[in-house]
């Protein structure tokens, strides 16, 4: 249970997760291997000679004594025929539209999960979407992430099919040749560190180790980046697992499953994080890069000047309060300025997408939104000739305790990443909290 204690967090999660589909009827990639493999060989039966025939099944016992599914998969697209090759996968994963919902998979969107980046190309996880919230999700896969690089910065939930959709073949991601095409992707790349460095990711029904995964992990803890803690919901006890993730700083949790029901043991545990007592975790408050100003203008004063004005002199007055060497005092200070500025720091939040009110720390916003939801809002913005995205997080997320923190540990997330000058990632420029926005380099797409 402390790992589960620990595993829960207030602004909800960021999961890496492969469906048990086993409960769906619908076959792991060891089974559509051996389909795929079953296919190959019935095949031979239609070749007329009958050393041709010999070969082929030969060439099958080959393919069967591979280790490596990667290479499996690599062999038989390259032996098989592409109506065949593709017919065998389509048509032992379509029933994924009919199949029954595993409670498991419903159970995930029933936590505060952010979104679901998950290796199988069925279409489970969408429809367990639609039948718990009730609407379809944002949606995406891995070749065609330059587009969605901003979900995570919405508060929209989403999935991503990061080897594909059963429709598209396309996009399907089953080769060792696919994967390399798909780890040369820029947006795939940076979609990955961004989701590792900025959220917490639960790992079910994958092994964080597996190559897929492994290499982006790998990457980051060479980097030197000191990572966030991840957790591995597994039934994988052996020494080597442990001694892996314990090197990437990601923590097991480990359940036994009853035979071949895997389903009954990940709901309880699923249970446990959903109604634990959650462990609250304060952030510090952010501090603007404003140069720091002593308190001069009454509240009064500062509502009569423009809220663009009124946002730079609070903002440094904060930065002097926070400046105080005694962290605890300066927490302190800084609650209580904001308590008896609580009008000017209103009338400071007051922001529009047009003139007067469209320039924001002195970037100028341009019309309409690129992305956001009930959380807040991002924007185009241009600054001394430069194309900047603007997060503008609603105000009255500073009466709720767990989104401010939330908005806090991101920005905390964010000046990590961006001291330790991790390539390929989205880089925060400024972060303010009065009103609580982050200026953030633009990435196209």
């Amino acid at each position: 249970m402390a790992e589960i204690e620990s595993c829960r967090r207030s602004a909800g999660y960021g999961v890496f997760q492969q469906p048990v589909s086993a409960n769906a009827k619908l076959p792991g990639w060891g089974g559509l291997r051996s389909k795929l493999e079953k296919r190959h060989e019935d095949d031979a039966m239609l070749l007329a000679d009958v050393e041709a025939r010999k070969l082929r099944r030969g060439h099958v016992r080959a393919i069967r004594s591979l280790p490596d599914p990667w290479d499996a998969f690599s062999t038989l697209k390259g032996a098989m025929a592409p109506s065949s090759y593709h017919s065998v996968i389509k048509s032992e994963l379509s029933y994924s539209d009919d199949a029954p919902l595993p409670e498991v998979i419903k159970k995930i969107w029933r936590l505060r999960t952010y979104g679901v980046v998950t290796l199988n190309i069925d279409t489970l996880l969408s429809r367990a979407f639609a039948e718990v919230r009730g609407l379809l999700p944002q949606h995406g896969v891995g070749y065609a992430l330059q587009k969605k690089i901003r979900l995570m910065q919405s508060d929209k939930q989403w999935i991503i099919n990061l080897h594909g959709i059963v429709d598209d073949e396309e996009t399907w991601v089953f080769t060792r040749e696919d994967l390399a095409n798909l780890f040369a992707d820029y947006a795939y790349k940076l979609f990955m560190k961004t989701l590792f460095l900025s959220n917490r990711v639960i790992f079910l029904g994958i092994g964080a180790d597996d190559l897929a995964i492994k290499r982006h992990l790998d990457e980051l803890k060479t980097s030197g980046i000191p990572l966030d803690v991840h957790y591995w919901i597994t039934d994988r006890a052996d020494i080597k697992t442990a001694q892996w993730a314990a090197g990437h700083n990601i923590k097991t949790i480990f359940y036994p499953p009853a035979g071949s029901d895997h389903q009954t043991p990940l709901l309880r545990i699923f249970d446990a994080l959903d109604g634990h007592i959650e462990r609250y975790k304060a952030a510090a408050p952010v501090t603007p890069s404003t140069p720091p100003s002593n308190v001069a203008l009454t509240p009064q004063e500062i509502k009569e000047k423009s809220p663009e004005e009124a946002r730079a002199i609070l903002s440094s007055y904060a930065a002097k309060v926070l400046a105080t060497k005694n962290k605890v005092d300066a927490e302190n200070n800084y609650e209580n300025f904001l308590r008896a500025y609580t009008e000017a720091v209103n009338h400071a939040a007051l922001i529009e997408d047009f003139p007067p009110y469209n320039v924001v720390f002195g970037c100028q916003l341009m019309p309409p939104t690129i992305g956001g939801g009930a959380f807040g809002r991002v924007y185009l913005a241009q600054k001394g000739g430069n194309k900047l995205a603007v997060k503008i997080i609603n105000n009255n997320v500073r009466s709720d305790r767990i989104m401010l923190n939330s908005f806090r540990q991101g920005v905390e997330s964010l000046g990590m990443i961006r001291d330790a000058q991790i390539p390929g990632v989205v880089e925060i420029i400024d972060p303010y909290e009065i009103p609580p926005t982050t200026i953030m380099e633009y990435i196209e797409g």
